[in-house]
């Protein structure tokens, strides 16, 4: 198998330690943080879906341990597209095994990390995972935002349909992101609801940490603690990691009776299990009220 299924290859260099697994590109870590990361106690494993803070996790006590974001995410991408049928469950743990190997990550957080937490619990002991939760709306905003302010790989297009569905289908209430080439509001809408559920059904509640984005930074030292750290501040180049400070606006072009019933069907039920105070109607005007103040910043109305 190809692939990160690879033998891992250790180069040592001046400062650092290069670790390149099969046809991966290589990555560094400062050589200090590889040696000490032979003896984890356990992993941390960031389950939250795209957008919702899953760079900031990987992120924020990337000075302290040896953490990543989405690392091997093409050839992980790969293997869930294959299926957990027949040879490919073995194949993904195989896949798994090596890379846990090769990186001795701490702190792996990843929205693929969603579809592989039986994986995790079947190879590693006493793993803690950190589920990062945004408003339906909100994240709905931002992932439109982030899909059409970038050009991605067919490996990530693939993904996009395996998550969303085919881009077909829409509601005349929701031309608008048919004009531009996206998914329905219910395809979207669906991916957040299962990518919470997943999460709340397969990891052990008792090692299941919810974070809302908008408090990430606030329970820094909470989350700290819940890594097996010591509380302390997170590197300074870390709140809001990947923020997608563009705006195109397409959410607000929805017709807005049409997105709070399709979110309140699909989602409502799921946000307040995780956000108990969460209404379709506070999150619109959240996901929107960003895009007037950029407005009013800009052109003063």
């Amino acid at each position: 198998m190809t692939g990160f299924i690879g033998i891992a290859k250790i180069q040592h260099c001046r400062k650092c330690i290069r670790v390149g697994i099969g046809t991966l590109k290589w990555y560094q870590f400062p050589a200090e943080r590889m040696t000490h990361s032979d003896v984890r106690d356990f992993r941390t494993f960031g389950v939250g879906a795209a957008k919702t803070g899953t760079h900031t996790i990987g992120q924020m006590f990337a000075d302290r341990v040896v953490s990543a974001h989405e690392a091997d995410a093409e050839e992980l991408i790969e293997l869930i597209l294959q299926g957990k049928g027949g040879q490919g469950r073995a194949r993904l743990r195989e896949a798994l095994l090596r890379r846990d190997e090769a990186r001795k990550l701490t702190i792996d957080a990843s929205q693929l990390n969603i579809h592989l937490i039986d994986e995790f619990e079947q190879l590693f002991n006493g793993n803690r995972y950190i589920q990062t939760v945004r408003g339906p709306i909100s994240w709905l905003r931002s992932i439109i935002d982030d899909s059409l302010r970038r050009q991605t790989s067919d490996v990530w297009m693939r993904y996009r349909r395996y998550r969303f569905g085919a881009p077909e289908g829409h509601a005349s209430a929701e031309s608008v992101l048919a004009e531009h080439g996206l998914h329905t509001v219910s395809g979207y809408l669906g991916y957040w609801r299962d990518a919470v559920e997943t999460v709340l059904a397969a990891a052990p509640p008792d090692r299941l940490m919810i974070v809302e984005v908008d408090f990430i930074a606030d329970r820094a030292a909470e989350i700290a603690r819940f890594a097996g750290l010591e509380a302390a501040a997170p590197h300074s180049s870390v709140p809001r990691a990947f923020s997608n400070r563009q705006r195109f606006g397409l959410v607000e072009r929805i017709e807005k009776g049409f997105l709070l019933d399709q979110c309140e069907e699909i989602c409502g039920n799921t946000a307040r299990r995780v956000m108990p105070e969460w209404s379709a109607t506070a999150d619109l005007a959240r996901a929107t009220g960003g895009l007037l103040r950029l407005r009013k910043r800009l052109f003063g109305r």
